[in-house]
């Protein structure tokens, strides 16, 4: 069974449909719900980082949580287009912090994420998901192979191809993802990326405007 393979059979025979970019159903918040995850690691022994990925003080007053995908174009864009501002306006400045969130929409995504936690290590982890996203337009792409291209970026930063493969196929990484997902997909019904909370209830768009707005109404 190659690489690919042995990936797409750890992800569940059957994702939902989910859009990149999508509005939410109406312009009104909603929620709110719970911002702590109930996904947890799946053994003591496994290896790699199983938590949220934090920017920010985590106990900034309001919580901003993102669920996203490697291979969500609009994802890539709120990474380097919003979230350079938001981290300037709300996040350094300790108003609130962003709780980062994968939401899996296939395999190269599923590779890519279980990579990106391959070490324990939040600021590694930080570092690949931002690596990717910039190159989005690279790796992910009509052309292209996907795999190739992951292992590629992985390559030029020192990471043998057999490395890479390991922790893309790193069972109980891609279980706690797949498991991330169904919370995510079941009890919030996301079926859209990047799908974004303030203090638990959802936003209608992603755009700073509208995360500004619902900062400061949570400060009040």
């Amino acid at each position: 069974m190659n690489i690919q393979m042995k990936i797409i059979s750890i992800i569940v025979a059957t994702l939902l449909v989910i859009s990149c970019g999508e509005k939410a159903k109406d312009d009104s918040l909603e929620g709110p719900f719970n911002v702590t995850s109930t996904v947890t690691k799946p053994n003591e022994a496994a290896e790699g980082y199983y938590d949220d990925i934090i920017y920010g003080d985590e106990n900034a007053p309001v919580t901003i949580v993102e669920y996203a995908s490697l291979t969500c174009s609009h994802c890539a864009a709120f990474y380097s287009d919003i979230l350079p501002t938001l981290k300037k306006e709300m996040i350094e400045t300790g108003r609130a912090k962003l709780v980062f969130r994968n939401f899996i929409r296939g395999p190269y995504d599923m590779a890519g994420a279980a990579f990106a936690r391959c070490e324990n290590d939040m600021e590694a982890a930080k570092k690949w998901h931002g690596l990717f996203f910039e190159r989005q337009h690279d790796w992910y792409k009509q052309g292209v192979e996907p795999m190739q291209e992951l292992a590629l970026l992985a390559r030029k930063s020192g990471i043998s191809r057999a490395k890479f493969d390991q922790c893309a196929v790193n069972k109980d990484m891609q279980k706690y993802l797949k498991d991330m997902l169904d919370e995510a997909s079941t009890k919030l019904k996301i079926d859209a990326t990047p799908t974004i909370y303030v203090n638990g209830m959802k936003l209608p768009d992603y755009r700073f405007e509208t995360i500004k707005t619902a900062i400061e109404k949570a400060e009040k």
